[in-house]
């Protein structure tokens, strides 16, 4: 109880909070805090449009509606990876 009296006193004194803005930690502290947010918020775009990004693709390959030459290119590309998994699977096999 009295501790929340004297917080309140002391949160309720705008002199001191002035001066608390003002010092150098406090301001580190909003910087680093308004960075974090920024960096948040980019990260968040990125993921949103490479997300859109999958989903229409998604959806043209469930039409059917695929320019021609990307199906050929989609099934190259699986059968690259694929190829590159099990050759890093063979080499990892033959480590041990």
């Amino acid at each position: 109880m009295v501790l929340r009296k004297l917080l309140q006193s002391v949160l309720n004194n705008a002199r001191l909070i002035e001066k608390l803005s003002e010092s150098m930690p406090m301001r580190r502290a909003a910087q680093i805090t308004v960075y974090v947010i920024a960096r948040l918020q980019l990260r968040g775009q990125n993921v949103a449009e490479r997300l859109s990004q999958f989903n229409a693709l998604r959806q043209l390959l469930e039409k059917g509606d695929v320019p021609r030459g990307l199906n050929k290119k989609l099934a190259e590309l699986k059968d690259a990876i694929a190829k590159e998994l099990k050759d890093s699977l063979g080499k990892k096999k033959g480590e041990k």
